[in-house]
């Protein structure tokens, strides 16, 4: 075989605990038999000592190495890659895009050679961009977001599993605590359970309770009104049981939520000690939103234009028509829920204190737009001011609209204007070819015309205009009389 090799591609099919590799030409045919690499260093060594025989027979190749970008089973490898002597690039690549290329190129049997095949056949032919370098603090902050992302998903499913037990144990309580995840709503929970509990509560004792030292107490009304309820519920779910059941879900969300504030904290901490861009400068952006954003986004060179980051994020409307309701549209519940929310809670902050939020809040409420559309086009915006400051890399700046809208109109005015067709008379030519100037003098009709010609110049331009006959339509202006603006 020839030593001559451009590239290679190596293909990645990650997995948990172990990797299938496949190598191949630029001819898409396997170097060698396929090689298992398990994720300990024995694995590792086992792929160096492969990529070194390979490098020792093609010198000149270069190695595209490709994996997917599904999970965090890939960054360990990734990261060795990096490190090796050899020539590579590595890429990360959509597992749905491998997917499609497979289909299209190859058998629709399933197994890890023929993915790794599929996905060192598409490094060779489609040359995809290399991916960032690994870097520990990025990917420590992207392993707490995804943690806090499911630790978020946990506590709402603790809390529609409280709602969904109280409905049959306590179903007048939600009325008077409309969020169960408040302090003082799991309070009394956790003395009181069921409406068969708190009926037989004391009111002195229900009033005086405060679920924090600093907190205030719940007060004598509003604790004569919960027992009333609970004495006239209809209530079905009674006993010990059914106590201790509401007891474990709530103990369970209150741990859920200690271990989302303890995360929050890290997240913010790590953003703030190394500042990795310029996202706060954004008014209604704070450490932890703007660290969940650049954990989420990453490389903001996958999204070649702000609306590809906004629809990954699903902050668009959608068609929510059913028989006679027409017209109707939602946004999309497409993206990431804890990106969602932070971008909302951020466009609320925004409106009042970000002048460019402010200003397209009030434009589509002026233009008859409710609340909350106007809040998602604020949504959608913000997304468009996060794309500018992580692609150019420089701090907020309120007045860039209105600089850019004055250079533009700056460069517009300092254009030069294409040369036009004089339709003065020309007079005769001598035999030298000189031109003769006119001799003859011109009438008041003529005299005229140049007045005519500039009142009508000051009239496009807002200049005042004498009381002169307007310019007739047949004549032309000049080049000389024409402006920059107009031409």
């Amino acid at each position: 075989m020839s030593t001559s090799l451009a590239e290679i591609g190596v293909g990645i099919d990650v997995a948990r605990y172990h990797h299938v590799v496949q190598f191949v030409g630029p001819d898409k045919k396997p170097l060698r038999p396929k090689l298992i690499v398990d994720e300990s260093k024995n694995g590792y060594d086992k792929l160096d000592n492969a990529l070194r025989r390979l490098h020792q027979q093609f010198p000149n190749a270069l190695f595209r190495c490709v994996l997917d970008d599904a999970n965090v089973y890939g960054r360990n490898i990734k990261a060795f890659l990096e490190k090796l002597p050899y020539p590579l690039v590595v890429s990360c690549v959509n597992p749905l895009t491998n997917k499609r290329y497979k289909q299209v190129f190859l058998q629709d049997n399933k197994n890890d050679a023929l993915d790794a095949y599929s996905v060192a056949r598409f490094a060779v032919a489609e040359k995809p961009q290399p991916a960032p370098k690994s870097d520990e603090v990025s990917d420590l902050l992207k392993v707490l977001v995804s943690r806090l992302d499911s630790q978020t998903q946990h506590t709402t499913r603790l809390i529609n599993q409280l709602h969904q037990v109280l409905s049959l144990a306590f179903p007048e309580f939600a009325t008077y605590f409309h969020n169960l995840n408040t302090r003082t709503a799991r309070t009394v929970l956790l003395k009181w359970p069921t409406a068969e509990k708190l009926a037989k509560a004391k009111i002195n004792e229900l009033a005086e309770l405060k679920p924090a030292p600093r907190s205030k107490p719940l007060g004598h009304k509003r604790a004569q009104k919960l027992i009333l309820a609970a004495k006239n519920s209809v209530a079905t779910l009674r006993g010990p049981l059914a106590e201790d059941l509401i007891r474990d879900i709530v103990k369970q969300l209150d741990l859920s939520m200690k271990s989302e504030a303890k995360l929050q904290k890290a997240i913010t901490k790590i953003y703030s000690e190394h500042q990795p861009n310029y996202l706060t400068t954004i008014p209604g952006v704070g450490p932890f939103s703007a660290a969940v954003l650049t954990a989420i986004i990453g490389d903001i060179a996958r999204f070649p234009t702000p609306e590809k980051l906004v629809g990954y994020f699903g902050i668009y409307p959608v068609d929510d028509e059913s028989g006679t309701r027409k017209g109707h549209k939602v946004m999309s519940r497409k993206g990431n829920d804890l990106v969602r929310r932070i971008l909302f809670m951020a466009s609320l902050v925004g409106v009042r204190f970000n002048p460019v939020l402010r200003a397209l809040y009030a434009r589509k409420r002026s233009e008859g737009k409710n609340k909350m559309v106007a809040l998602g086009h604020v949504m959608r915006k913000l997304l468009h001011l996060v794309y500018a400051i992580l692609s150019k890399k420089e701090p907020f700046d309120p007045e860039y609209a209105t600089k850019r809208s004055t250079s533009t109109q700056q460069q517009k005015e300092n254009e030069p204007t294409e040369p036009q067709p004089s339709n003065k008379p020309e007079g005769k030519r001598s035999s030298e070819g000189s031109e003769i100037q006119n001799t003859a003098e011109p009438s008041s009709e003529q005299d005229a015309e140049p007045t005519k010609k500039y009142a009508a110049l000051d009239e496009c331009r807002g200049a005042p205009v004498s009381s002169k006959p307007s310019l007739p339509r047949q004549t032309e202006r000049t080049d000389t009389q024409k402006s920059p603006s107009m031409a």
